[in-house]
């Protein structure tokens, strides 16, 4: 009620105002930086008529207008730029695999090691087999070994031949009395007899030379498998393990009857470390492996081992054919033959 209003005022929606007064209009609120366009502000509360004089109507007051809303200026945003496109670039042209270099076949060894082949160029060319048959070698096992296999092979055998160590020593060159090693030149060594090596040089040779002529000449087919199977046949057990003048001489030998275009290899089938001549151990015969794979012409070596306690694999690793083949039994030493000529391109 007007009454509970203090003087001048008016009560209007239960609040006192003065007589009279336009409300104030709330401008609108400016707009967002959106860019909106700011809201119009509500006009103001319509003024209470002032209390008339007595019988004199007063004026009732104007509305006050709110005021014009805010127009807010809208926040140009940036232009966002624009990613270029991107172009992936074309993927290369891969190039033509490169073909592998064709080697030897790689075959695996009879106890099941892995052997490489000796690779490179030609064909089946000229396999020499030099055969241990020294007292401590296991003779009946190579000897029903390498028979079994050339009977097998017989008309295809290619071109094989086969020598024997040790061979008698034709010029031994030994002294009847001996002071010192070099006394017995090839043969050492002096014993506390002052003989040399006991005498039993006298017949087995350390030279070189009487290990150039062959048991049985480098030939093909079935004259190849026959004379080779005759005289394994006729050979006897016997005598010292000269494995190094033997290869040494082996090596000149099929060196001598190389052809151009066709591969060489030896195979030497031993059971026992070198014995009985002078230079005659696993270096020096690692050192001449490694002479015949890399001379001219190249020979490949190969090695049987008929024990495994005796460790050649670094002559024929030398020899250019990785690790030996270990064959303790007839039927392995057949094998062990057969992949090294399937390694040589010759079955």
């Amino acid at each position: 009620m007007s009454a509970d209003c203090e003087p001048g005022f008016v009560c209007l929606d239960r609040t006192c105002r003065t007589a009279g007064s336009g409300g104030t209009g709330m401008g609108g609120n400016g707009g967002n930086s959106s860019g909106g366009t700011g809201a119009v502000g509500n006009g103001g509360t319509a003024a209470s008529s002032g209390s008339g004089g007595t019988n004199a109507g007063g004026s009732g007051g104007s509305f006050a207008m709110g005021g014009n809303a805010g127009n807010g200026n809208a926040s140009a945003g940036g232009t966002t730029n624009a990613g270029g496109a991107a172009m992936g670039g074309s993927g290369g042209t891969g190039g033509s695999a490169a073909s592998g270099a064709t080697g030897g076949s790689a075959s695996g060894g009879s106890s099941g090691g892995g052997h490489g082949g000796t690779g490179g160029g030609g064909s089946c060319g000229d396999v020499f087999v030099l055969s241990d048959r020294s007292t401590y070698a296991r003779w009946a096992t190579q000897r029903d070994g390498m028979t079994s296999f050339l009977q097998q092979v017989m008309s295809a055998t290619p071109r094989m031949g086969i020598t024997f160590l040790p061979v008698p020593a034709s010029d031994p060159q030994i002294p009847d009395v001996c002071h010192t090693n070099a006394d017995c030149g090839n043969y050492p060594p002096c014993n506390f007899l002052s003989q040399c090596d006991n005498g039993a040089a006298k017949h087995d040779s350390c030279d070189v030379p009487d290990y150039t002529t062959p048991a049985v000449a480098l030939d093909s087919g079935n004259i190849a498998a026959t004379s080779m199977v005759s005289a394994i046949g006729a050979a006897q057990y016997s005598g010292r393990t000269a494995l190094r003048p033997a290869l040494e001489g082996t090596l000149s030998y099929v060196r001598g009857q190389a052809r151009t275009g066709y591969r060489s290899a030896i195979v030497l089938i031993t059971d026992g470390t070198p014995s009985g001549c002078l230079n005659n151990n696993l270096t020096h015969l690692t050192n001449l492996a490694a002479t015949a794979w890399q001379g001219t012409p190249r020979v490949a070596v190969y090695v049987i081992n008929l024990d495994r306690t005796v460790h050649m694999d670094s002559v024929a690793d030398a020899g250019g054919t990785g690790s030996c083949y270990i064959a303790e039994t007839p039927e392995a030493v057949a094998d062990a033959l057969g992949q090294i000529l399937l390694a040589e391109g010759c079955q």
